[in-house]
Parts: structure tokens; C-alpha cells; sequence
């Protein structure tokens, strides 16, 4: 048996907080810290200076309850993420913009455009959709064990499935902050508020209110747009996908020119 690696203090840290890859830095993390930092303006006005705000929570053992609740809240985007993607999705993943352009019976991309991906799928993960493109049930399952086959075994730490990575990531966090928007919109309502009745009662710090209000005149934008905007990324991904597609197809094709030529050598 292999020695169990070391892992440190900072590693651990990054995966209490969800922040070990870039994927769930992007699409978990970066959610819930942005619904927590709404709060930030009530907080300043409340008289926590920003420079000792750390040191002000670990002083009295909050710090503790706000980093579990940041770790919590994280993985809390990503089973809202989930619920979203169901509702905008309710067959996922065969009505996925990726598994649909794929289908027989969509008409998204043109049949010669599709023939050429079932060509390379077929090359990369030895399924053919072609041959069951007469029956839609059974064209939907071999559509998604070649998108699941790719995903995993082709393009997972492929130098040439970069952009794929980024366009993941980017819809993980639409998606995810789409979840999340009843308690976005909860606290950046609590923070306009409570700025507000706090300079009514003091006469002081007016940016504050100004800049919770704003905060909150973006949340109720974004509550409106955001789920077609998670559509908007989900394509995104969808031409990322196919775009990764190609360029590995191309590498494995041009490998397999190569080894005869070095064979006839």
C-alpha cells in the first residue's frame, strides 16, 4: 500500500471552504461570499471598521460561527444551483443545450455538423449515436454516456479542454447564484434597511445608505435576468463543449497518422 500524502493546514482550509479546485472556487464559493458581503455596508455603519473586522469577530468567538456559515452557505449554492437547473431543465441532462444539439431530432446545429460529431464521438469513446438514431429514447441514453465518457475520461485535466473548464465554471456560478437568490435578495434588503434607519437615527455616513441602495437596485436587476442568463452561460458551455470536442478528435487523429509513419521507419 501507498503512503497516504500529507496534507496540510492550507489545503484543508480550501477544502473546508470549498475553494480547493477552480471550479468550486468559482461556481460554490464566490456565490456565498458575494450574499454575505451585501452585508458589509449595514456592518460598517454598525461601527465595524473593515481593517479590524476579523480581529473584532475572532475576539469573541464569531469568527468560528461566520466561516461555517460561509462553508455551509457554499455547498447550500450548489443544492440550489440544482433546484434551478431542474426548473429550467426538467429532463436534464438529455434537454441540456449540450445533450440536445446532439439528438437526432433537434435542429439546432445543421446534419452535416452532427455527422461530424458523431464521427468523433465515436472515435473518443467508441459509442455510436448514429446507429441508434431511429429511436429518441434509446438516441438520449448513448447521447449522455458519451457526453458522461468525454467529460471524465477525455477532456478531464486536458490541456486542450481549457476553455471547456472556464465555460463550466462560469455556468456553476450562474447557476448557483440563480439559487441563491432568495437570500441574496433577503440580505441585501436587511442592509438597505438597516443603513437607511441607522443614518435616520444618527445623521451620518450617507454613502452607505446610498451604496446599499444601489447594491440593492443591482439584486432585483439580476432576480429578473438571472435565469436566462444561466440559459445564456449553459450555451456557453454547450459551444465550449463541442469546441473541445474538435481539437481532441484533431489531436487523436493526427497521432493515429503517426504511428504508421514511425512504424513504416
Amino acid at each position: 500500500m501507498g503512503e497516504v500524502p500529507n496534507v496540510g493546514f492550507g489545503t484543508k482550509v480550501q477544502r473546508y471552504f470549498s475553494i480547493d479546485n477552480p471550479y468550486r472556487r468559482v461556481a460554490r464559493f464566490y456565490p456565498a461570499v458575494v450574499t454575505i458581503a451585501l452585508l458589509l455596508p449595514v456592518a460598517i455603519m454598525l461601527g465595524i471598521p473593515l481593517s479590524w473586522w476579523i480581529m473584532a469577530l475572532s475576539a469573541g468567538g464569531s469568527l468560528v460561527v461566520a466561516t461555517a456559515a460561509v462553508h455551509h452557505l457554499s455547498h447550500l449554492a450548489s443544492a440550489a444551483g440544482n433546484r434551478i437547473q431542474t426548473k429550467l431543465y426538467p429532463k436534464w441532462p438529455h434537454d441540456s443545450p449540450t445533450n440536445l444539439r446532439l439528438h437526432p431530432k433537434d435542429a439546432t446545429a445543421s446534419k452535416q455538423q452532427k455527422q461530424k460529431w458523431y464521427e468523433a464521438i465515436k472515435r473518443l469513446t467508441g459509442l455510436d449515436i448514429a446507429a441508434v438514431a431511429d429511436d429518441s429514447d434509446e438516441a438520449a441514453r448513448v447521447i449522455n454516456d458519451a457526453c458522461v465518457t468525454l467529460r471524465t475520461k477525455v477532456f478531464e485535466g486536458n490541456k486542450l479542454a481549457g476553455r471547456l473548464d472556464r465555460s463550466n465554471a462560469d455556468y456553476g456560478q450562474m447557476r448557483n447564484f440563480a439559487g441563491l437568490r432568495p437570500i441574496w435578495m433577503l440580505t441585501s434588503i436587511a442592509s438597505c434597511a438597516g443603513c437607511w434607519l441607522l443614518f435616520a437615527l444618527r445623521q451620518e455616513n450617507l454613502a452607505l445608505p446610498i451604496i446599499a441602495s444601489a447594491l440593492l437596485a443591482v439584486c432585483l436587476l439580476s432576480a429578473v435576468v438571472i435565469e436566462e442568463y444561466v440559459r445564456t452561460t449553459a450555451r456557453h458551455y454547450a459551444d465550449s463543449f463541442f469546441g473541445a470536442l474538435d481539437v481532441c478528435d484533431e489531436a487523436l487523429q493526427a497521432k493515429t497518422k503517426r504511428k504508421p509513419a514511425a512504424e513504416e521507419k
